[in-house]
This record gives structure tokens, C-alpha cells and sequence, in this order.
């Protein structure tokens, strides 16, 4: 009898303890309590190391978590919400909750609707983006009110995880990314991406050599793989463009056949519109630059570096230029290149001693004076020229068929109101490996002047 007393008392005691924690828990006050911060990166690519040296985290998401110590005993964290900082870094979350010291848990990822960031396993794994612990205090007591955990920076002497290798990475990859996103947008709807931006860094094969992997944006998935050793901002941009083009584009799956087939796209392929996607992606990589960065225009190759050879392969026609990626590269740089009457494409290589520079030089001065009319279009200008324009005879968007040189220049005649017919044939004349033809005689006529 003693026995069985003793039994059903002891449950009964742990529920009345449990009563009465759950009754001094309702029991208190409801008060506000407040977490914010500042994220920021100090930055490892030397483009961004120049321009900015430290840049705030602007659009990722923040994770804050609290726990609460009841009856002296601290329990466990539970997430509060989640915040995304603003253009300056900022982040602030405001909760309402029992009247209880706290301690919190700030952690970061970098996702947004524009943009993601994958880790290093993120292929085998079901969790493709990681959060970052920036901030954990494990010491000190926080009662009601609110918390400033200043700014937290991303860096080799960081706390938690900011001076992790990869989250420091992918910060600058964020940041870069960033510039680059806001830079197409703002060039009109009609240019900019059409879906989340997804990048995987670090990228690498457990079935191909390090010797031999590399970078590459798929064409299927539109995921950027950026292997280990291409953490550059010239990588990174390159691969971002071959997503903007498969997106503004028909046709672009068939770069993931001839990747299969030969194991590689680049340098002289057999299909014209292979060598058209890399160029173009190392074309806008360079614009990007430019525009982000200020670093000094891209000038076209001149005649004798092409049939000379670009990686040993001399390009002494269009139609090896427009198989090869670089002559893709030159034939896109020859559009944006400013004041084109004053260099010369000079002519093709004849054997012995080659010049220098690699590319068009300024034109030797002439006592004859000229008026002078090059076209100059703007990078936002060679985009418009892959988007379907109805009214100009083009109803898709641009496709495999149309990635010759001659057609893509007439393309962009009929597109463009800032490009004639006779400039895009100029183009077209100044690229031809066997060539002649100056600018100064493209685009310049004479002034006759009255004799003295």
C-alpha cells in the first residue's frame, strides 16, 4: 500500500513542478526585445580590393535565434525570424516575448531571389546554400531592450564563421555578382536575367583531374561551376554571361552536346555558334569590367595577330574566324570600340618577324584632314541585338543559325538605329583576316580645303 502511494505521488509532484513553471512563464510580462547589426566583407579580388577595399552585404538573408533562461535554467534556440539587410548591410528584427533574459544566434546566407551562393558540396547535397554563424554569445545575459552587434565583417580575423575560407569567398562572390545583376537589369527588362543567378564555388570533379577541370556555366541547369583555381573576377563574369546569352537565346543546349563530345569549347571548333557563346561570354566579361570597374576598354585584334594565329591556330579567314572563339571576341569588341578612325587593323602577317602590339594600332597622322562618322555602340546596345524585334524582321530572339559573323552584324543593323548597313558591312570588312581596308577608309571622307 506504502508502495503504490509512493508511486502515484511522484508522477503527480513532476506534473505540479511543470504546472507551476508553466504558470510563472504566463505569469510574466510581455517585452520587446531588439537584434541588429551591419554586415560588411573585406574583400580578397583585387578589382574589388581597388574600388572598395570593404563593402557592405546588402540583400542576404539573416537568421536570428533566441533562447531564454527560465527558473535558472537556459533552454534551447528556436528561430525568431528571418531579415534581409538593406543597401547599407543593415539588419534589425524586433520581437515581442516573455519578460526573460536571452542570448542569441545571428547567422547569414547568401540567398535572395536575384542570387544564390552554393558550397562546396552543395551537388550531393540537399542542402544547397549554407548558414554562416557570424555571431553567438554564450556569456552574457541580454534582458529587454535592444541589441547592436555592430557591424560584423567578413575576414581573416573574424569571429564564428567570417573568417571561414568559403563563406569569405562566397561574400566577394556576392558582392561581385551583385554589381554585375544590377548593371544588366538596368538596361530594361527586356535585357535582364530571367531567373535566379546560381553559382557553385568551390567547383570540384570527383571524375575529372584537376589538371584538366575547369569552369563552366551548364547549360541544361544554367548552374555556374567555378572550379577552385578560377576564383577571378575575369572567370566569374565570363561564366555569368554564358548564362545571361542561354537566357536571351535558342538553341544553347547543344553547348552542353559539344562539351560532351569534344571537351571543350574553345578555340577552333567546328560549328560557328559554339565559338559565338565563348566569345561572347569573354566579350561581356571584359564590358563588365569596364563598366564596374573603369579598367581600360578591349581593343580588337589587328589582322597580323590573326593570321599569326590565336593559340596556334592562324585565322586567315572569316569563316575560321567565326569558328573561333577569339575571332568572336574581336569581331564583338570591334562594335564597341570607340573612335575607330583612329587605328589600323593593319594587314595579315606575310611570314618573318611579327610586329607589336597584338591589337589594332593608332593610325600614323595625315596632313589631310577628314570628317570622320565610326559607329560606337554600348554594350546595352549588343544586348538588344539578341532579343527579338518584330518590327525590324526578327521575331525570336537570336539563334544557332544566326551566329555568323555577317549575319549577326546585318542583325544588328536592322536593329539598331545607330548602325547603318554600310557600318555593319565596314565591320564585316574590317575583321576579314585578308583584308585591307582601313577605317579612316570605312568611315572618313576627305575635306577639301580652298588652295591658299
Amino acid at each position: 500500500m506504502n508502495w503504490m502511494k509512493g508511486f502515484t505521488r511522484t508522477p503527480h509532484a513532476v506534473l505540479m513542478g511543470l504546472a507551476l513553471l508553466l504558470t510563472a512563464d504566463s505569469a510574466m510580462a510581455d517585452c520587446t526585445y531588439t537584434v541588429k547589426g551591419k554586415l560588411a566583407v573585406q574583400h580578397q579580388l583585387p578589382e574589388l580590393v581597388t574600388a572598395h577595399g570593404t563593402s557592405p552585404l546588402k540583400g542576404v538573408k539573416v537568421q536570428i535565434s533566441g533562447k531564454a533562461k527560465v527558473l535558472g535554467v537556459w533552454g534551447w534556440y528556436a528561430v525568431w525570424d528571418e531579415v534581409t539587410t538593406n543597401s547599407l548591410g543593415e539588419f534589425s528584427l524586433t520581437q515581442t516575448k516573455a519578460c526573460y533574459d536571452h542570448r542569441y544566434k545571428i547567422e547569414v546566407k547568401f540567398q535572395s531571389d536575384d542570387l544564390e551562393v552554393r558550397h562546396e558540396t552543395s551537388t550531393s547535397s540537399t542542402t544547397k546554400v549554407k548558414w554562416y554563424l557570424i555571431f553567438e554569445d554564450e556569456t552574457v545575459d541580454h534582458g529587454p531592450g535592444t541589441l547592436d552587434v555592430g557591424t560584423r565583417t567578413f575576414s581573416p580575423t573574424g569571429a564564428r564563421d567570417l573568417n571561414l575560407q568559403e563563406a569569405r569567398d562566397h561574400a566577394d562572390i556576392w558582392v561581385a555578382y551583385q554589381k554585375a545583376i544590377e548593371k544588366i537589369n538596368g538596361y530594361g527588362p527586356d535585357r535582364a536575367f530571367t531567373s535566379q543567378i546560381r553559382v557553385k564555388f568551390p567547383h570540384n570533379s570527383d571524375v575529372v583531374s584537376d589538371t584538366v577541370e575547369a569552369s563552366y556555366a551548364n547549360p541544361a541547369t544554367q548552374v555556374i561551376y567555378i572550379f577552385e583555381s578560377h576564383f577571378n573576377i575575369s572567370t566569374l563574369y565570363h561564366e555569368l554571361m554564358h548564362v545571361w546569352a542561354y537566357q536571351h537565346v535558342s538553341g544553347e543546349l547543344g553547348l552542353a552536346w559539344e562539351l560532351m563530345e569534344n571537351g571543350s569549347t574553345h578555340g577552333l571548333v567546328d560549328e560557328p555558334w559554339v565559338a559565338f557563346h565563348e566569345g561572347f561570354a569573354e566579350y561581356g566579361s571584359d564590358k563588365l569590367q569596364q563598366i564596374i570597374f573603369g579598367e581600360t576598354p578591349r581593343l580588337p585584334y589587328n589582322r597580323e595577330r590573326l593570321t599569326r594565329g590565336i593559340g596556334g591556330t592562324p585565322l586567315t579567314s572569316l569563316s575560321l574566324v567565326q569558328r573561333h572563339d577569339m575571332g568572336w571576341w574581336s569581331a564583338f569588341h570591334i562594335m564597341t570600340t570607340a573612335n575607330l578612325d583612329d587605328y589600323t587593323f593593319k594587314t595579315a602577317w606575310t611570314g618573318g618577324t611579327a610586329s607589336t602590339p597584338t591589337y589594332i594600332v593608332p593610325r600614323d597622322p595625315s596632313p589631310i584632314l577628314y570628317s570622320c562618322n565610326p559607329p560606337s555602340l554600348t554594350f546595352a546596345q549588343v544586348l538588344k541585338v539578341f532579343l527579338a524585334n518584330s518590327t525590324a524582321g526578327y521575331p525570336n530572339n537570336l539563334t544557332k543559325d544566326e551566329m555568323l559573323v555577317s549575319r549577326f552584324y546585318d542583325r544588328a543593323a536592322d536593329v539598331l538605329t545607330d548602325l547603318s548597313l554600310a557600318d555593319s558591312d565596314s565591320f564585316l570588312d574590317l575583321l576579314n583576316p585578308a583584308g585591307t581596308t582601313q577605317p579612316l577608309n570605312e568611315f572618313c571622307s576627305p575635306i577639301l580645303t580652298p588652295l591658299p
